[in-house]
């Protein structure tokens, strides 16, 4: 049973990482003047990134589980009424497209995030992880540095604004 509980834990632990590198890149998007955006835009990633590949579809189909700043704080993004059944792996309601209206979700804060220049550094657990930021015409790719915390994983990550309104419910 240990087992199990210790490997939900570092899967979990991995996905608050990541959760906070898309966090991050709202605050870089702000001087992104083809995509003017503001802090509280929310982020996605690309439903069809597999592994270290691009997404193949330029990022149309974003995941259902998304990311926020507010002023210094990281919020995870859920939305919770989609009905989407061209997900990866055929699961319904697991993505949704990017020009998708009437979605609602769920936020809850994860913490405090810090962004320099197009180098995101995260402190978590007493381990420090660099990663670095690439723009792409449809999404933002987020790399990690060499040497990786017990807790980051060794994948890049494609990540994509949304760009229609989420009506958000508080679990805060």
């Amino acid at each position: 049973m240990y087992r199990v509980n210790r490997g939900i834990r570092i899967v979990y632990l991995r996905y608050v990482v990541w959760a906070g590198l898309t966090l991050m890149l709202i605050l870089i998007n702000q001087a992104d003047a083809e995509q003017p955006g503001s802090i509280n835009d929310m982020w996605f990633r690309c439903e069809f990134s597999q592994g270290q590949m691009p997404p193949t579809d330029n990022c149309r189909m974003l995941d259902d589980q998304g990311f926020q700043i507010i002023k210094d704080t990281a919020y995870q993004i859920v939305v919770i009424n989609s009905l989407e059944t061209g997900c990866h792996k055929n699961r319904i309601g697991n993505c949704f497209l990017k020009t998708q209206v009437g979605l609602v979700a769920e936020r809850s804060k994860i913490g405090k995030i810090i962004v320099l220049g197009d180098n995101l550094y995260l402190t978590w657990l007493g381990c420090m992880q660099e990663y670095s930021l690439i723009r792409h015409s449809n999404d933002r790719e987020i790399i990690p540095d060499m040497e990786n915390c017990w807790w980051a994983s060794e994948n890049k990550y494609f990540v994509a604004r949304n760009i229609k309104k989420i009506k958000i419910i508080s679990k805060d």
